[in-house]
């Protein structure tokens, strides 16, 4: 069987990684706006506003806020590009594993009360949801091209459903009126537990077939 055949068989199978980083992307960031919100409220006393004034709660929280997007921005053309030279599927498991890392470190944040990971979470966060765009174009190349519609669908799906389900999870996983042992941390590590299982799924589900050209390889890399 072609790789290409084989990919177009497998399609089923190779897309639930693809579509389940992508949903995880978009609920992880979306979950953590509440999240740091009401960590740094006026009124919070929280450990990760110990100290800080009203105003200096404000700005972290807009520099927290936006430097995901920003870091997207700049890693996802790049990130994108190395998935032509190095292939899809090492590209993704390197943001599954960010992705693992980065709830990591905000879990720790929120725990130790430390600025300067929520913002290290954040960033590295936002570098690695260059996952987005690689897993619609990994659809594209395991998908046979009458599917080639649908799946992508279902991508953009994902993405929106995330956005969806982050804050009511977060909201969720947090309240301790639902189970006693809730707390912040809750939500971040559930998403650390769900980034791991599809990391796994990524490595022995997902097949990509041959693609990179050496013309591809030779080009030199661009924020264009």
């Amino acid at each position: 069987m072609t790789p290409s055949r084989a990919a177009k068989a497998s399609s089923p199978a190779a897309a639930l990684p693809l579509l389940l980083i992508i949903l995880i992307d978009s609920m992880g960031f979306a979950m953590l706006t509440p999240l740091l919100a009401a960590e740094l409220a006026p009124d919070s006393t929280a450990a990760i506003g110990v100290g800080l004034s009203e105003d200096a709660r404000y700005i972290i929280y807009g520099i927290a806020t936006g430097l995901y997007p920003m870091m997207m921005f700049f890693g996802a053309p790049i990130l994108g590009q190395l998935s032509d030279r190095v292939g899809r599927k090492r590209m993704l498991l390197i943001c599954a594993a960010g992705i693992v890392l980065s709830y990591t470190i905000l879990s720790a944040a929120f725990s130790f009360g430390s600025i300067i990971l929520v913002m290290v979470g954040r960033a590295l966060g936002g570098m690695t949801a260059a996952s987005q765009p690689i897993s619609l174009a990994a659809l594209v190349d395991v998908s046979a091209p009458q599917k080639r519609d649908f799946w992508l669908s279902m991508g953009l799906l994902a993405s929106s459903v995330g956005f969806v389900v982050g804050p009511a999870l977060s909201g969720l996983l947090s309240d301790r009126s639902i189970m006693p042992w809730f707390s912040t941390q809750t939500p971040l590590l559930a998403t650390v537990a769900l980034a791991v299982l599809n990391f796994c799924l990524l490595l022995f589900l997902f097949r990509e077939p041959a693609r990179a050209t050496s013309a591809q390889k030779r080009t030199p890399l661009s924020l264009a």
